[in-house]
C-alpha cells in the first residue's frame, strides 16, 4: 500500500471511535429490520497505520518551506452493508501527527453515501467533509469536468473540502417518471497568504418529469439552475438557468436517436456589477449505436455560459475486453470565430496475467473565475506489478494544469506527482511499503518548484464484522 493509499482510507479521531461503532451499529439494524429478506452481514473494518516521512520542501514555495521529518499515525474505520434494496458506506478518519512544528490529532474527514433502489423509485444521498493541508490535496473535478485554479497554485494552509449530493428518481418502471436533483461542493482554504488563493462554493439544483410514450421513445421536461461563488478579493460570481426539453427515439435495436432544445441564462458579476451576460436557445443532437462489443456515438451540442454559445462536436466509443475495458471521447470545441479547441477523454484498465494498468486522461473547455475560456488538463496513471505473492511494485503518474482557451486570458498552471513504492506483506493484515514522491507546482507567474520525498509505513487492517 503506498503512502497516497494511506492518506486517503485511514483518518480517524479516536475519542470518536466508541459512539461511532454505537450509531453505525444502531443504522444497520434499523435498516434490516425494514428489509422483507435477510440483510447481508455488514463489513465494518478498522484501519491504523504509522509512517515516518522526510520531505525537502513539504509547502512547494521558493525558497524551500517545511524541510523535515513527519511521523504520522492514521486511523480510520470503514463500514460498507449491502441488502437487495439498499447500500450504505461510512467511512471516518483522522491522524494523529508529531514533528515539523506540528503535534496532535488532525485532518478528520467523513463520507457518507447511501442508496435505496425500490424498483420503481431510487434514492441516492451522499455526504463529505474533510480538512487537509493544500500540499496533499488533489485538485477535483467541477462538475462540468473543469479545474478550480486555486487547487493547483495553492502551496500552503490547510483546505476544507464540502461537498454533498441528494438525488430522487420516481416511475423508473412506468410510463412517467420524476426526478430531483441537488449537488453542493465548497472549498475552505485557511493559514494561507496568496492572494491566488480564495473559498469557493458550487450549487446545482434540477427538477425533471419524463414520459415513455411507448418502449421506444421517451419526451423528457427539465428545469436546472447552478451558482458559482469565489470569495476573491473582489468577489465573483455566476449564475445560469435553463429550461430543456428533450426527445429520444429507438430507430432500431442497435440506434438510438437523441435531441434537445433548450433555453437559458447566465451571467457573471464582480463586486455584484454585472459583468456578462447571455440569453437563448440551445441544443443537441446525437445518435447512439450498440454492439456486442460495446458502444459508439456522435453528439453536437451548443451549451450558453455568461460569454455565450459554445459549440462541441465529440465522438465516443467505449469497449468491453476479455481482461479490463476501454473508453474514449474526442472531438473539438469552440465560441464564434475562435480557434477550435481539442476536448476528449479516455478511461483505459486492463488486467494483464500479473500487471494491472489503470489510465484516465481529460480535456475540457470551461469558464474560469475570472470569466474566460479555461482549458483543464488531468491525467492519472496507475501501474501495479506483483514480484511474488507478498510483495508488489506501483508507479503512479498525476498531472492537473490549466491553461488560456481561446482569445481568453488566464494564467498557466499544473501540478505534477510521481510516486514510486514497494509494498511487502508482513504478516496476515499487516503491510509494510516504502517509496519515492516527487512533486512540482509550475506557475506562468512564480516559475516552478519541486518537492522530494521519502517514506516508510506500517499498516494494519481489522476486520471487525464479517
Amino acid at each position: 500500500m503506498s503512502r497516497r493509499e494511506a492518506t486517503n482510507r485511514v483518518r480517524l479521531r479516536r475519542s470518536r471511535a466508541a459512539l461511532t461503532l454505537l450509531l453505525v451499529a444502531c443504522t444497520g439494524a434499523a435498516i434490516g429490520a425494514g428489509q422483507d429478506a435477510a440483510p447481508m452481514p455488514p463489513r465494518l473494518a478498522f484501519t491504523l497505520s504509522s509512517g515516518l516521512t522526510y520531505d525537502d520542501n513539504a509547502n512547494l514555495t521558493r525558497p524551500a518551506s517545511g524541510r523535515g521529518s513527519v511521523l504520522d499515525n492514521r486511523f480510520g474505520l470503514q463500514l460498507n452493508e449491502v441488502t437487495r434494496q439498499q447500500t450504505i458506506s461510512f467511512s471516518l478518519d483522522g491522524l494523529w501527527r508529531l514533528g515539523n512544528g506540528s503535534a496532535g490529532l488532525q485532518q478528520p474527514a467523513l463520507k457518507l453515501g447511501y442508496t435505496l433502489n425500490t424498483g420503481n423509485t431510487r434514492i441516492s444521498l451522499n455526504l463529505g467533509s474533510e480538512r487537509v493541508p493544500v500540499n496533499v490535496f488533489e485538485p477535483a473535478t467541477l462538475p462540468d469536468g473543469t479545474l478550480s485554479a486555486t487547487d493547483l497554485v495553492a502551496a500552503t494552509g490547510m483546505v476544507t473540502q464540502q461537498s454533498a449530493g441528494v438525488r430522487l428518481e420516481t416511475g423508473l418502471s412506468g410510463p412517467v417518471g420524476f426526478d430531483l436533483a441537488s449537488t453542493y461542493d465548497g472549498r475552505i482554504y485557511s493559514d494561507t497568504t496568496s492572494t491566488a488563493v480564495y473559498d469557493s462554493r458550487v450549487r446545482s439544483a434540477s427538477a425533471g418529469l419524463h414520459w415513455r410514450m411507448d418502449r421506444a421513445t421517451t419526451v423528457s421536461l427539465q428545469a436546472s439552475a447552478s451558482a458559482t461563488d469565489y470569495a476573491k478579493t473582489i468577489p465573483t460570481r455566476a449564475r445560469s438557468h435553463a429550461v430543456t426539453l428533450g426527445f429520444e427515439r429507438a430507430l432500431r435495436p442497435d440506434l438510438t436517436l437523441q435531441t434537445s432544445l433548450t433555453q437559458s441564462s447566465a451571467t457573471a458579476a464582480t463586486g455584484g456589477v454585472t459583468t456578462s451576460r447571455s440569453t437563448g436557445p440551445g441544443g443537441s443532437l446525437g445518435l447512439a449505436f450498440r454492439d456486442a462489443r460495446g458502444t459508439a456515438s456522435v453528439t453536437l451540442t451548443s451549451q450558453r455560459d455568461a460569454l455565450g454559445l459554445r459549440n462541441q462536436l465529440e465522438f465516443g466509443r467505449s469497449l468491453t475486453l476479455a481482461d479490463g475495458s476501454f473508453a474514449v471521447t474526442a472531438g473539438v470545441s469552440a465560441r464564434g470565430t475562435n480557434a477550435a479547441q481539442v476536448v476528449g477523454s479516455l478511461a483505459y484498465v486492463r488486467h494483464l496475467q500479473a500487471d494491472t494498468i489503470d489510465l484516465n486522461l481529460s480535456r475540457q473547455i470551461g469558464l474560469s473565475s475570472s470569466t474566460t475560456d479555461q482549458a483543464s488538463t488531468v491525467l492519472a496513471l496507475d501501474w501495479q506489478h506483483p514480484i511474488n505473492q507478498f510483495s508488489r511494485l506501483g508507479l503512479s503518474v498525476n498531472l492537473s494544469a490549466t491553461s488560456a482557451a481561446g482569445s481568453g486570458s488566464a494564467d498557466r498552471a499544473s501540478r505534477r506527482t510521481l510516486e514510486a513504492s514497494w509494498s511487502h506483506d508482513l504478516a496476515q493484515d499487516w503491510q509494510f511499503s516504502a517509496g519515492y514522491q516527487y512533486r512540482a507546482l509550475d506557475q506562468s507567474t512564480t516559475g516552478r518548484v519541486t518537492s522530494n520525498q521519502v517514506f516508510l509505513t506500517v499498516s494494519r487492517k481489522l476486520i471487525l464484522l464479517p
